[in-house]
């Protein structure tokens, strides 16, 4: 394990705050997709899929609804926080906004040059941000679905994006994480070494970790940077972190999660062989009881906290490429509605 102190971070991931349910997803490519708050009468899951659907499911794996969302392979959703809306993504190169009680299509937007990767609503949940192949990332108005604005923001894809109150923070393929201003103006940048690129992203109230084609772990803050002891094996594709900053959850192409001690920066377990083709998303409970891989072989599996498979749900045709899990219990998730206090140097 490797420590370095960085200058100029700060608390910028501000302790999640909610009275109302709680959203955790992540999906293929985009390391996280959202944490919001979804008004549902028990818990849910949602998944997208290699076969253009989007599909809801009661835990026990029995099939709720499947929307046929995209003329291609769905690649990524969010859901706003004030759960009204589900926002899907595709290799078609639209963002389609949904009615969360109804499954109807409200607005479809030609939103990028290319796959859209990356998706997250803003706190007043009146705004979507979201990240393409295209290495853009674009600002929508909800309500009419217009552009606000755009952003050339890396030199390759974007792997993830995050809305928060008066700050975007961006990650790209080309390993390096961007904080932007309201105006768009890029406040700070940090190149994250990662060898052949960074793949995922995720967050805790503290900070930042992502992951690369190098299989590597790390953790960037204000007091410090960590190296984690160990690899994934692969590629990491998806990064999950428990609500109360304890563990993180990362999800690899080898078809391995790994779960890591957050607090004492090291490997804990792992559950091996779960997918041939690798595991595309990952999603866990908030109370950690349950972890949910999506597979290349189109399986939802089931886990127990201890790694034992629970169950397995026949999910999609060719791939699970998106899951969230939404609770119907209040958890700490949510963001303060307030400024962040962020003061970094301008690189």
């Amino acid at each position: 394990m490797e420590m370095n102190k960085e200058k100029n971070m700060s608390n910028w991931f501000r302790p999640a705050r909610t009275a109302a349910r709680s959203l955790v997803g992540v999906a293929l490519l985009t390391a996280v997709v959202g944490i919001g708050a979804l008004k549902a009468k028990a818990d849910t899951i949602i998944t997208g899929g290699a076969d253009k659907k989007v599909k809801l499911w009661k835990t026990d794996g029995t099939l709720i609804k499947a929307i046929d969302a995209h003329d291609g392979p769905v690649t990524v959703i969010a859901v706003s926080w004030d759960g009204k809306i589900l926002a899907t993504g595709g290799t078609d190169k639209k963002v389609k906004l949904w009615n969360t009680v109804d499954g109807t299509l409200i607005k479809s937007i030609d939103a990028h040059d290319g796959t859209v990767t990356a998706l997250f609503f803003t706190l007043d949940s009146k705004k979507l941000v979201s990240g393409g192949a295209d290495k853009k990332v674009k600002t929508w108005d909800v309500a009419d679905g217009k552009m606000i604005s755009s952003i050339d923001a890396h030199e390759k894809a974007v792997v993830s994006v995050f809305a928060l109150p008066q700050m975007t923070i961006t990650g790209g393929a080309d390993g390096h994480v961007k904080l932007w201003d309201e105006s768009g103006n890029m406040q700070y940048e940090i190149p994250t070494g990662h060898e052949g690129g960074m793949t995922a992203m995720g967050g805790i109230k503290d900070g930042l970790f992502t992951g690369g084609e190098d299989g590597v772990l790390k953790y960037w803050s204000k007091a410090l940077q960590v190296t984690y002891d160990g690899k994934q094996g692969s590629a990491i594709k998806s990064i999950y972190a428990l609500p109360d900053g304890s563990k993180v959850y990362t999800a690899g192409g080898g078809g391995t999660v790994k779960i890591w001690d957050v607090p004492a920066h090291k490997l804990l377990t792992g559950i091996e062989d779960i997918s041939k083709g690798g595991v595309n998303a990952i999603a866990v409970s908030p109370d950690g009881k349950l972890i949910l891989t999506g597979g290349a072989d189109g399986n939802v599996k089931a886990w127990s906290a201890d790694g034992n498979l629970l169950k397995t749900v026949d999910a999609h045709t060719g791939g699970v490429n998106a899951i969230l899990y939404i609770s119907d219990k209040k958890a700490d998730t949510k963001p303060e509605d307030k400024k962040a206090d962020v003061k970094p140097e301008v690189k």
